[in-house]
Protein backbone atom coordinates (compact mmCIF):
# COMPACT_ATOMS: atom_id res chain seq x y z
CA UNK A 1 0.00 0.00 0.00
CA UNK A 2 2.56 2.71 1.39
CA UNK A 3 4.41 2.27 -2.22
CA UNK A 4 1.41 2.07 -4.74
CA UNK A 5 -0.98 4.34 -3.51
CA UNK A 6 1.04 7.27 -2.50
CA UNK A 7 4.20 6.77 -4.55
CA UNK A 8 5.43 10.16 -5.59
CA UNK A 9 3.13 12.57 -3.77
CA UNK A 10 4.73 15.13 -2.36
CA UNK A 11 3.00 16.87 0.64
CA UNK A 12 3.86 20.56 1.62
CA UNK A 13 4.77 22.02 4.85
CA UNK A 14 3.89 25.82 4.78
CA UNK A 15 6.50 28.50 6.87
CA UNK A 16 7.82 31.35 7.44
CA UNK A 17 11.45 32.30 5.67
CA UNK A 18 13.20 31.89 9.33
CA UNK A 19 11.97 28.64 9.71
CA UNK A 20 12.45 27.98 6.27
CA UNK A 21 16.13 28.34 6.56
CA UNK A 22 16.39 26.49 9.76
CA UNK A 23 14.53 23.37 8.29
CA UNK A 24 17.07 23.53 4.88
CA UNK A 25 20.36 23.72 6.80
CA UNK A 26 19.80 21.41 10.01
CA UNK A 27 17.83 19.04 8.36
CA UNK A 28 14.96 19.44 10.93
CA UNK A 29 11.51 19.55 11.22
CA UNK A 30 9.96 20.53 14.83
CA UNK A 31 7.40 18.89 16.25
CA UNK A 32 5.87 21.06 18.53
CA UNK A 33 2.95 20.80 21.44
CA UNK A 34 -0.26 20.52 19.96
CA UNK A 35 -1.82 22.29 22.74
CA UNK A 36 0.40 25.31 22.37
CA UNK A 37 -0.33 25.97 18.96
CA UNK A 38 -3.02 28.64 17.71
CA UNK A 39 -5.86 25.78 17.13
CA UNK A 40 -8.19 26.09 20.12
CA UNK A 41 -10.19 23.75 18.74
CA UNK A 42 -7.53 20.43 19.15
CA UNK A 43 -9.15 17.96 20.43
CA UNK A 44 -12.59 19.47 21.41
CA UNK A 45 -14.19 19.06 18.10
CA UNK A 46 -13.92 15.73 18.75
CA UNK A 47 -14.63 15.55 22.12
CA UNK A 48 -17.81 17.40 21.77
CA UNK A 49 -18.95 15.32 18.94
CA UNK A 50 -18.33 12.26 21.44
CA UNK A 51 -20.62 13.36 23.98
CA UNK A 52 -23.24 14.03 21.78
CA UNK A 53 -23.37 10.40 20.35
CA UNK A 54 -22.78 9.09 24.22
CA UNK A 55 -25.73 11.47 25.91
CA UNK A 56 -28.03 10.14 22.84
CA UNK A 57 -27.52 6.40 23.67
CA UNK A 58 -28.12 7.02 27.50
CA UNK A 59 -31.29 6.26 29.05
CA UNK A 60 -30.73 6.33 32.98
CA UNK A 61 -31.44 10.16 34.07
CA UNK A 62 -28.44 9.21 37.41
CA UNK A 63 -26.24 7.96 34.66
CA UNK A 64 -26.57 11.11 31.98
CA UNK A 65 -26.27 13.66 34.77
CA UNK A 66 -23.10 12.28 35.84
CA UNK A 67 -21.47 11.75 32.72
CA UNK A 68 -22.17 15.62 31.29
CA UNK A 69 -20.93 16.90 34.97
CA UNK A 70 -17.64 14.97 33.86
CA UNK A 71 -17.79 16.29 30.51
CA UNK A 72 -18.45 20.06 32.21
CA UNK A 73 -15.22 19.97 34.12
CA UNK A 74 -13.21 18.00 31.81
CA UNK A 75 -10.93 20.56 30.53
CA UNK A 76 -8.12 18.15 27.49
CA UNK A 77 -5.19 20.54 27.81
CA UNK A 78 -5.31 19.99 31.70
CA UNK A 79 -6.74 16.44 31.49
CA UNK A 80 -3.85 14.74 29.55
CA UNK A 81 -1.87 13.92 32.37
CA UNK A 82 1.79 13.65 31.99
CA UNK A 83 1.57 12.60 28.66
CA UNK A 84 1.93 15.03 25.77
CA UNK A 85 1.39 15.69 21.95
CA UNK A 86 3.82 16.52 19.28
CA UNK A 87 2.59 17.58 15.97
CA UNK A 88 4.03 19.07 12.74
CA UNK A 89 1.37 19.61 9.71
CA UNK A 90 1.71 19.42 6.39
CA UNK A 91 -1.29 19.83 3.28
CA UNK A 92 -1.37 18.28 0.00
CA UNK A 93 -2.22 21.71 -1.33
CA UNK A 94 0.60 23.43 -3.06
CA UNK A 95 -0.63 27.17 -3.20
CA UNK A 96 -3.31 27.57 -0.96
CA UNK A 97 -4.14 31.21 0.01
CA UNK A 98 -5.44 30.17 3.94
CA UNK A 99 -1.99 28.30 4.00
CA UNK A 100 0.19 30.98 2.99
CA UNK A 101 -1.81 33.65 5.66
CA UNK A 102 -1.89 31.36 8.17
CA UNK A 103 1.44 29.91 8.65
CA UNK A 104 4.07 31.78 6.01
CA UNK A 105 3.80 35.14 7.48
CA UNK A 106 0.94 36.56 5.53
CA UNK A 107 2.37 35.10 1.87
CA UNK A 108 6.01 36.31 2.72
CA UNK A 109 7.06 32.63 3.53
CA UNK A 110 7.69 29.15 2.17
CA UNK A 111 5.98 25.85 1.06
CA UNK A 112 8.48 22.71 1.69
CA UNK A 113 7.32 20.15 -0.24
CA UNK A 114 8.29 16.82 1.28
CA UNK A 115 7.87 13.14 -0.45
CA UNK A 116 4.85 11.41 1.25
CA UNK A 117 6.28 7.79 0.77
CA UNK A 118 9.48 8.87 3.27
CA UNK A 119 7.37 10.33 5.69
CA UNK A 120 4.95 7.58 5.63
CA UNK A 121 8.38 5.22 6.89
CA UNK A 122 7.44 7.29 10.09
CA UNK A 123 4.44 4.40 11.14
CA UNK A 124 6.89 1.32 11.01
CA UNK A 125 9.67 3.26 13.76
CA UNK A 126 8.24 3.39 17.31
CA UNK A 127 4.71 2.59 18.96
CA UNK A 128 3.61 6.83 19.40
CA UNK A 129 5.14 7.88 15.78
CA UNK A 130 2.77 8.09 13.13
CA UNK A 131 2.51 10.39 9.59
CA UNK A 132 -1.59 10.04 8.90
CA UNK A 133 -4.34 11.86 7.44
CA UNK A 134 -6.94 14.17 8.87
CA UNK A 135 -10.20 13.21 8.66
CA UNK A 136 -12.96 15.86 7.72
CA UNK A 137 -15.27 13.80 6.28
CA UNK A 138 -18.88 14.00 8.45
CA UNK A 139 -19.76 9.92 7.70
CA UNK A 140 -15.93 8.95 8.76
CA UNK A 141 -15.76 11.09 11.76
CA UNK A 142 -18.96 9.47 12.74
CA UNK A 143 -17.50 5.74 12.29
CA UNK A 144 -14.54 7.20 14.67
CA UNK A 145 -17.17 8.81 17.28
CA UNK A 146 -19.95 5.85 17.57
CA UNK A 147 -17.26 3.74 17.91
CA UNK A 148 -15.15 5.66 20.95
CA UNK A 149 -18.90 6.42 22.57
CA UNK A 150 -20.24 2.64 22.37
CA UNK A 151 -16.42 1.57 24.14
CA UNK A 152 -17.14 3.92 26.91
CA UNK A 153 -20.61 3.14 27.45
CA UNK A 154 -18.64 -0.74 28.27
CA UNK A 155 -16.27 0.81 30.99
CA UNK A 156 -19.41 2.51 32.72
CA UNK A 157 -20.08 -1.01 33.71
CA UNK A 158 -17.24 -1.20 35.91
CA UNK A 159 -16.13 2.85 36.50
CA UNK A 160 -18.00 6.19 37.38
CA UNK A 161 -19.70 8.12 34.44
CA UNK A 162 -17.84 11.14 35.66
CA UNK A 163 -15.00 9.27 35.69
CA UNK A 164 -15.56 7.72 32.47
CA UNK A 165 -15.99 11.30 30.41
CA UNK A 166 -12.65 12.70 32.51
CA UNK A 167 -10.42 10.15 30.79
CA UNK A 168 -11.62 10.40 27.29
CA UNK A 169 -9.09 12.98 26.40
CA UNK A 170 -5.96 11.19 27.44
CA UNK A 171 -7.36 7.39 26.21
CA UNK A 172 -8.35 8.85 22.75
CA UNK A 173 -6.08 11.35 22.39
CA UNK A 174 -4.36 10.03 19.30
CA UNK A 175 -7.34 9.59 17.48
CA UNK A 176 -9.30 13.01 18.55
CA UNK A 177 -5.68 14.85 16.87
CA UNK A 178 -6.73 13.41 13.50
CA UNK A 179 -10.52 14.74 13.61
CA UNK A 180 -10.89 18.34 12.28
CA UNK A 181 -14.05 20.37 11.63
CA UNK A 182 -15.32 19.44 7.82
CA UNK A 183 -14.88 23.24 7.18
CA UNK A 184 -11.07 23.22 7.21
CA UNK A 185 -11.26 20.32 4.38
CA UNK A 186 -9.57 22.57 1.65
CA UNK A 187 -6.56 21.99 3.53
CA UNK A 188 -6.09 18.66 3.45
CA UNK A 189 -3.69 17.97 6.30
CA UNK A 190 -1.85 15.74 6.90
CA UNK A 191 0.18 15.70 10.45
CA UNK A 192 3.03 13.56 12.22
CA UNK A 193 1.96 12.92 15.49
CA UNK A 194 3.94 12.22 18.42
CA UNK A 195 3.10 11.01 21.97
CA UNK A 196 5.46 11.15 24.85
CA UNK A 197 5.06 10.85 28.52
CA UNK A 198 7.11 13.34 30.78
CA UNK A 199 10.52 11.61 31.77
CA UNK A 200 10.48 9.47 28.99
CA UNK A 201 13.80 9.39 27.29
CA UNK A 202 13.76 9.22 23.47
CA UNK A 203 16.74 8.48 21.20
CA UNK A 204 16.20 6.19 17.89
CA UNK A 205 17.78 6.40 14.49
CA UNK A 206 15.71 4.47 12.00
CA UNK A 207 14.77 4.59 7.85
CA UNK A 208 16.73 7.60 8.06
CA UNK A 209 15.01 9.67 11.01
CA UNK A 210 16.18 10.56 14.43
CA UNK A 211 14.67 11.95 17.14
CA UNK A 212 16.27 12.40 20.88
CA UNK A 213 14.87 14.57 23.89
CA UNK A 214 12.78 17.35 23.98
CA UNK A 215 13.99 20.99 23.71
CA UNK A 216 12.72 23.95 25.13
CA UNK A 217 11.60 27.63 23.57
CA UNK A 218 9.51 30.29 24.48
CA UNK A 219 6.72 31.81 22.44
CA UNK A 220 4.41 34.80 23.05
CA UNK A 221 5.37 34.14 26.92
CA UNK A 222 4.69 30.59 26.59
CA UNK A 223 7.01 27.77 27.95
CA UNK A 224 6.68 25.40 24.53
CA UNK A 225 8.08 21.92 24.21
CA UNK A 226 9.67 20.46 20.99
CA UNK A 227 10.99 17.77 19.49
CA UNK A 228 13.04 18.05 16.12
CA UNK A 229 12.83 15.40 13.68
CA UNK A 230 15.70 15.03 11.92
CA UNK A 231 15.98 13.57 8.89
CA UNK A 232 19.54 14.56 7.77
CA UNK A 233 19.97 11.11 6.35
CA UNK A 234 17.93 11.00 3.63
CA UNK A 235 17.53 14.96 3.02
CA UNK A 236 18.55 14.74 -0.82
CA UNK A 237 15.94 12.55 -1.14
CA UNK A 238 12.88 13.73 1.12
CA UNK A 239 12.92 17.50 0.18
CA UNK A 240 10.85 17.57 -3.64
CA UNK A 241 9.94 20.94 -4.43
CA UNK A 242 9.73 24.19 -2.93
CA UNK A 243 7.42 27.22 -3.67
CA UNK A 244 7.65 30.76 -2.85
CA UNK A 245 4.87 32.63 -1.31
CA UNK A 246 3.07 35.30 -3.11
CA UNK A 247 4.39 38.47 -1.04
CA UNK A 248 7.91 36.55 -0.89
CA UNK A 249 10.76 38.70 -1.86
CA UNK A 250 12.89 35.44 -2.39
CA UNK A 251 14.60 34.61 -5.72
CA UNK A 252 15.00 31.06 -7.60
CA UNK A 253 18.89 32.04 -7.27
CA UNK A 254 18.70 32.44 -3.21
CA UNK A 255 17.15 29.07 -2.98
CA UNK A 256 19.19 27.35 -5.43
CA UNK A 257 22.86 29.00 -3.19
CA UNK A 258 21.21 27.94 -0.21
CA UNK A 259 20.59 24.19 -1.11
CA UNK A 260 23.88 23.76 -3.19
CA UNK A 261 25.56 25.24 0.40
CA UNK A 262 23.68 22.91 2.64
CA UNK A 263 24.16 19.76 0.54
CA UNK A 264 20.71 19.01 -1.02
CA UNK A 265 22.13 17.88 -4.47
CA UNK A 266 26.09 16.36 -5.39
CA UNK A 267 25.97 18.01 -8.55
CA UNK A 268 28.10 21.43 -9.98
CA UNK A 269 26.30 24.60 -8.54
CA UNK A 270 23.40 25.58 -11.58
CA UNK A 271 19.78 26.40 -11.49
CA UNK A 272 19.01 23.12 -12.47
CA UNK A 273 18.50 21.50 -9.51
CA UNK A 274 16.84 17.96 -8.58
CA UNK A 275 14.75 20.05 -6.44
CA UNK A 276 11.50 21.85 -7.73
CA UNK A 277 11.37 25.46 -7.51
CA UNK A 278 8.38 26.94 -8.45
CA UNK A 279 6.26 30.67 -7.26
CA UNK A 280 2.97 31.01 -6.04
CA UNK A 281 0.48 31.94 -8.57
CA UNK A 282 -1.70 33.68 -6.37
CA UNK A 283 -2.56 37.60 -6.94
CA UNK A 284 -2.12 38.35 -3.20
CA UNK A 285 0.19 41.38 -2.18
Amino acid sequence: MENSEFSNEIVYHYCGINAFINIVQHSKIWLSDVFKSNDSQELLWAMENVKKEILQMIGDEGTLKSLDMGFNLLNPIENVGLTSYFISCFSEEEDLLSQWCKYAEDGQGIAIGFSKDLLLKLNSICHGLSFRKVVYSRKEQEIVFKKVAMENLKKMSSKRAAHVALELAQNYAEEFLLCKNPSFDEEIEWRIVFTSEAGRKVNFNECGYKIQNPNIRVSKGNIVAFYELDFSDIKQDIIKSIVVGPKSKVTKTDLVKLLFTCGYYDNQFNTETPINISFSKSSYR
